[in-house]
């Protein structure tokens, strides 16, 4: 990534616009992309309240370098069920790891989803446990072997990958 580049060089109305509020972002400094979850948030009109029948606001962006302009460019925009709490990416490869997960009073549901930086296609995604219990990925590292140890409320929880 060129040295000029800022975070607020994204589209739209901010920085990296087309996911909404950033959550988490996470740049892979050996090939460039960057890897950004966040919140567009809810539908709401006038006279009525928030339409939440299928909607979700969460969003996955993978942005590029732009080399010409020295800025980042959407490359890929996923939606989410789950809000997006962790990113790592490969030490190798130009995949990002997605943490996502909700909060109810608990962090009791969540997932582990493997991106193609390169396609935008999900490669594969685990429903997390702990003992047979549901929970949220909160924090996502990588291991020089590609395994993915992530950490929860509950403690860790066997590596993937």
């Amino acid at each position: 990534m060129c040295s000029l580049c800022r975070p607020s060089d994204g589209f739209g109305g901010g920085p990296f616009a087309e996911i909404g509020e950033p959550s988490v972002v996470v740049a892979d400094d050996r090939s460039g992309p960057v890897a950004v979850g966040g919140d567009v948030g809810s539908l709401q009109w006038s006279g009525s309240g928030t339409a939440t029948g299928g909607w979700s606001g969460h969003r996955i962006g993978v942005y590029e370098p732009d080399g010409l302009r020295c800025r980042l460019r959407c490359r890929h925009l996923l939606r989410s069920s789950m809000p997006v709490r962790s990113l790592a990416f490969h030490p190798v490869l130009p995949l990002p790891a997605v943490g996502t997960g909700s909060y109810d009073g608990t962090y009791d549901s969540g997932a582990l989803t493997a991106l193609d930086a390169a396609t935008g296609a999900v490669l594969w995604r685990i429903t997390l446990t702990v003992g047979g219990v549901p929970t949220c990925a909160l924090s996502l590292a990588v291991a020089p072997q590609g395994r993915l140890p992530p950490g929860t409320v509950d403690g860790p929880v066997p590596e993937y990958g």
